[in-house]
């Protein structure tokens, strides 16, 4: 008869291998590289434009892609709530701190990949007593004790921790993408509110010019009414005029209190008062009509979600 222990011991030596074999092949697994996606259509390398028509438009567009911010908003006192708002902007500060936080993240996972070592001294001296002394002469006696001892290292054989270290920076890519589209959303947003607050500011000069008007006419309705020159109606109808441009006024006056609050709310607060904003003054870079495709990968938005 068959040894029944021989078959067992046999049975589990071959499922030990085989396990151990799952193991080693699953170790072997490496990452895919990078790659771009092929497209399933090919682009034309030019604008289809008829003749006669701009083609700088690369050249022109190039230039403005790369442009400070500080070029292309010369307003000062924009340039100034801006910087403000770069400072102290709460959600800027907390997009910073995550970039912070995924840096070290990565010189954390650097440091795995290196033998750790540790180092150690320490020194002693005791004095003799009188009895142990040599010859009765007192002495004193000193120790010395260095050590040097490599604790653990991993040997990187499949790249594991080569990939574990460029997966955390390409976090930290990712965060300092997102910190940069964060504040070019600020920076837009600031302008966005400013320019808005100098077009409150014409609207509402226009409706109390408006209102100015309506008030006119309204005396002059009622005189004409008292000389019997028009018909009651018409003094009415002078009295609506007048109730829609106050109504438009005030909701002009409400709108402007609102952008104001946005903008105390993006610079961090502490806005008191701004100097009377003039747009028809103000000198902004010509922007072309369409951009090339190229210039999405300059987009931070687009390159964090790469990384």
């Amino acid at each position: 008869m068959p040894d029944l222990k021989s078959e067992r011991l046999q049975f589990l030596r071959s499922a030990g291998a085989l396990l151990v074999a799952v193991a080693c092949v699953a170790g072997c697994v490496l990452p895919p590289e990078k790659s771009q996606p092929e497209r399933s259509w090919t682009a034309p390398a030019e604008f289809d434009q008829p003749a006669g028509t701009d083609t700088g438009l690369v050249s022109r567009t190039a230039p403005l892609s790369n442009m400070p911010w500080q070029q292309y908003f010369t307003d000062s006192q924009l340039q100034a709530l801006i910087n403000k708002a770069l400072q102290h902007n709460r959600d800027l500060r907390a997009t910073a701190a995550r970039v912070m936080q995924a840096q070290k993240a990565y010189g954390i996972q650097y440091a795995v990949g290196l033998p750790q070592i540790n180092a150690g001294a320490g020194a002693n001296r005791a004095g003799l007593t009188d009895n142990s002394a040599f010859f009765g002469i007192p002495a004193v006696n000193s120790g010395y004790q260095v050590g040097l001892s490599m604790v653990s290292w991993e040997l990187d054989f499949w790249g594991r921790v080569q990939d574990l270290r460029d997966s955390a920076m390409q976090q930290f890519l990712s965060a300092d993408a997102n910190r940069r589209a964060a504040t070019l959303s600020l920076i837009a947003q600031v302008a966005q509110t400013y320019i808005g607050l100098g077009r409150s500011d014409e609207q509402i000069e226009l409706a109390r010019a408006q209102v100015l008007n309506r008030e006119e006419s309204l005396r002059f309705t009622q005189r004409r009414v008292d000389t019997g020159a028009a018909a009651p109606v018409e003094l009415t109808t002078a009295q609506l005029l007048l109730n829609q441009a106050k109504t438009t006024l005030v909701a002009l006056q409400q709108g402007r209190a609102e952008q104001w609050q946005a903008m105390n709310l993006l610079v961090g607060g502490g806005m008191t008062s701004l100097s009377k904003i003039t747009l028809s003054t103000q000198a902004w870079p010509e922007v072309p009509a369409g951009v090339p495709s190229d210039l999405l990968k300059s987009r931070p938005d687009i390159m964090a979600a790469e990384h």
